[in-house]
């Protein structure tokens, strides 16, 4: 009987080449959630912002109606601080917690919102107290004034959520990217050049 060949085996190694795997992009639904997310905190602090400013400017002049006659007056950082920080500090934390509740699970809340909310409001703050006093003689300075807001508050307050962000997403940077432009976007055509032009008139 003629015996079987031996089956031939190769000294060659086997070599895996993994298949490239597609670069991470934030997804559709990411864009639009964002958009829609610093949209609607837009049009949540325009209705609080002012608000809260006239509620504080009415509680000031009633303690100050109340006061005593020889009571010495208030310094001009303390109303400063009464009449714009006060609800400066709580527009931007009713909104980054709003942010916060919409956004992807695990980010922390104290690094969203707590560090948004003072961070914003002192570098804010800082900016609109070297501007005084703020006067617009044209209407070209009120509208560069609002667009140099808005820069500086967006620009600020989505660095600080990106730190956090970038844990869980790739591409966070472009939070920033949308953030700076719904927030400057918007409220320079809207709060500058819309009610500028209304009030020039």
């Amino acid at each position: 009987m003629s015996e079987e060949p031996e089956p031939i085996t190769s000294n060659k190694p086997n070599y895996h080449v993994p298949t490239a795997q597609p670069a991470d992009t934030v997804q559709p639904n990411h864009w639009m959630q964002w958009i829609a997310i610093n949209c609607f905190g837009f049009g949540l602090s325009c209705i609080l912002f002012p608000s809260l400013v006239a509620g504080c400017m009415l509680i000031f002049g009633t303690l100050k109606d109340s006061g005593a006659a020889g009571q010495a007056p208030m310094s001009d950082g303390l109303i400063f601080i009464i009449v714009v920080g006060i609800p400066t500090f709580i527009t931007i934390y009713l909104v980054t917690l709003l942010q916060w509740a919409t956004m992807e699970e695990g980010i922390k809340r104290s690094t969203w919102v707590n560090y948004s909310t003072i961070i914003g409001t002192l570098a804010l703050l800082a900016w609109l107290h070297d501007q005084l006093p703020i006067k617009f003689p044209a209407l070209d300075n009120y509208v560069g004034f609002m667009f140099q807001g808005f820069v500086l508050a967006s620009s600020i307050i989505s660095w600080v959520q990106w730190l956090e962000l970038r844990k869980i997403v790739d591409h966070a940077w472009q939070w920033v990217v949308v953030s700076i432009t719904i927030w400057t976007g918007i409220g320079t055509f809207v709060l500058g050049i819309g009610i500028g032009s209304i009030v020039g008139r």
